[in-house]
Parts: structure tokens; C-alpha cells; sequence
């Protein structure tokens, strides 16, 4: 009877680690990933808020008809700060003084075709971009 007992509950639990570790593993078999590279120009950040005032911050939209439904729904986008030293996956906070303790935060957003990409200092400075940055989009697709 123990073992009758045993077998089942064994059985049990196999057949719900089954399902719950398979749907995981197929959810984003055969997915498409596609990587883009995007340049955000020094002239052309718009600013949002007041500098100097909580939650201001500058910004550069790009269409980007290659984030559908789909992958808005079921996929994901992400996006990485190509630097001199390499690509840093966003978020990336880089301290930009010497010795203050400021920062600046970058990181991205996204909708059904467009990616924004957002710089928001620690002082909520809007200091001008003096240099383009290159960015890399990497976009699955289930």
C-alpha cells in the first residue's frame, strides 16, 4: 500500500515538473533574434521636464517597425550602450564628474514600433550630448 502510494505521488510530481519546465523551454524555441544598430545623434535629444527639477530627463524616439504585436506581447526587446570599452546592456549608469557622485542613467523604452531611448541625470541636469552614441537593439520575435 506504501508503495502504491509512494509510486503515485512520484508520478505526480514528475508529470508537474514535466509541464511546468516544458512550457518554459519551449516557449522561445525557434525564435527569431535579430540585432540592429541604432545611432542617437549629439543635436538631436529632446528634453522632457524643467531641468534641475525631479524627472526631467532627454530623450531620442526611433521608428522601429521591427517591434509588432508579437513581439510587444510575447517576445522582448533589449539594448546595450556601445562604448569604447565594448557593449554594456541597458540600464547603464556611468558617472560623469570627478569626485561628486553624479551620474547619468541610461536606458530604453518601447512600443509597438518605436524604441525611445532616455538619459536621466542623478542631479536632473539636462546637460547637451557632445558626442553621438551608438546603441545595439536586439529584437526576439517568438
Amino acid at each position: 500500500m506504501k508503495k502504491g502510494v509512494f509510486r503515485l505521488l512520484l508520478a505526480a510530481m514528475m508529470l508537474t515538473t514535466f509541464a511546468l519546465t516544458g512550457c518554459i523551454k519551449e516557449q522561445y524555441f525557434g525564435s527569431d533574434v535579430k540585432a540592429y544598430y541604432v545611432t542617437a545623434r549629439a543635436n538631436s535629444w529632446q528634453l522632457y521636464g524643467e531641468p534641475g527639477v525631479q524627472g526631467c530627463y532627454i530623450y531620442q524616439t526611433f521608428d522601429f517597425p521591427e517591434i509588432t504585436e508579437r513581439v510587444v506581447a510575447d517576445g522582448f526587446v533589449t539594448a546595450f550602450f556601445c562604448g569604447k570599452n565594448g557593449e554594456t546592456q541597458l540600464p547603464y549608469i556611468i558617472p560623469y564628474d570627478e569626485g561628486y557622485g553624479l551620474t547619468e542613467n541610461i536606458y530604453c523604452d518601447y512600443t509597438r514600433g518605436s524604441l525611445t531611448f532616455i538619459i536621466e541625470a542623478s542631479d536632473f541636469s539636462a546637460a547637451p550630448r557632445i558626442a553621438d552614441i551608438k546603441f545595439k537593439v536586439v529584437v526576439v520575435t517568438p
